[in-house]
C-alpha cells in the first residue's frame, strides 16, 4: 500500500493510514515523495491560497507522486456557484446563491452583516485566498497533467481511493471550520485516477 497524504489538513485529521501535511509541506514547492510512492492525495481547500500556476504545479507534482490507479481528491470554494440564480428572488434577494452564501456567512460570530457582493468578495479573497477556481477550471488542471478519470462529486462523497477500512469515515472536513450548510454550499470535489 502506497502513501496517503491529506494535504490542508488544518483541524480535520484524518487517522491513519493518512498523513496529515499542513504548512511545513508548501504546496508552492516541489513534494518531498517518490515518483509513485501515493495511493491517495486529498488536498482539501488548499489549492486556492497559492497563485494559480502554482496550483497548477501542485496538480502536476500530484501526478508525478501518485501509483499508476492512485485517486487524487481534490476539493476548492468555486466560484462559479455563485453566479447563477438558483433560489427565488423574492426569498434570497438578485443572485440566489450569493444570497444564501452570505447568510451563512453572517452565521459566523466574528462577521454581523453580510451583503451578497461582500459574501462573493469574500469568497474571491477572503481567508487568505491568492487564485479562484472553477469545476471546469479544476477538470481542465487534472486533464492537462494526465489524469486518465476526472469526475465530480458531491461534498462527503469518497467512495473512491479511500482505504476499505476507511470507507464511510467522513473525510471532508471543511465543514469543521465554516459549518456544514457552507461548506456544501461553496465546495467542489473532484476525484481524479492517474
Amino acid at each position: 500500500m502506497g502513501l496517503y497524504l491529506h494535504f490542508g489538513a488544518g483541524p480535520n485529521q484524518l487517522p491513519e493510514p493518512f498523513q496529515n501535511l499542513n504548512v511545513a509541506h508548501d504546496i508552492r514547492k516541489p513534494l518531498r515523495f517518490q515518483d509513485g510512492s501515493a495511493s491517495m492525495v486529498f488536498a482539501e481547500h488548499v489549492i486556492e491560497h497559492v497563485p494559480f500556476l502554482a496550483g497548477l504545479a501542485f496538480v502536476n507534482e500530484v501526478f508525478r507522486v501518485l501509483e499508476p490507479g492512485g485517486v487524487f481528491r481534490l476539493s476548492f470554494p468555486d466560484v462559479a456557484r455563485f453566479l447563477h440564480v438558483t433560489w427565488p428572488e423574492e426569498r434570497f434577494g438578485f443572485n440566489g446563491r450569493a444570497s444564501a452564501y452570505a447568510l451563512e456567512l453572517a452565521k459566523r460570530p466574528q462577521l454581523t452583516a453580510v451583503s451578497p457582493a461582500e459574501a462573493v468578495t469574500v469568497l474571491l479573497a477572503g481567508w487568505g485566498h491568492q487564485s479562484a477556481w472553477t469545476r471546469e477550471v479544476g477538470v481542465a488542471a487534472l486533464l492537462v497533467a494526465g489524469f486518465s478519470v476526472v469526475r465530480p462529486c458531491s461534498y462527503g462523497d469518497h467512495s473512491r481511493g479511500v482505504p476499505a477500512e476507511l470507507r464511510g469515515y467522513p473525510i471532508d472536513g471543511h465543514h469543521v471550520d465554516v459549518g456544514l450548510e457552507l461548506a456544501e454550499l461553496e465546495t467542489t470535489v473532484l476525484e481524479a485516477v492517474k
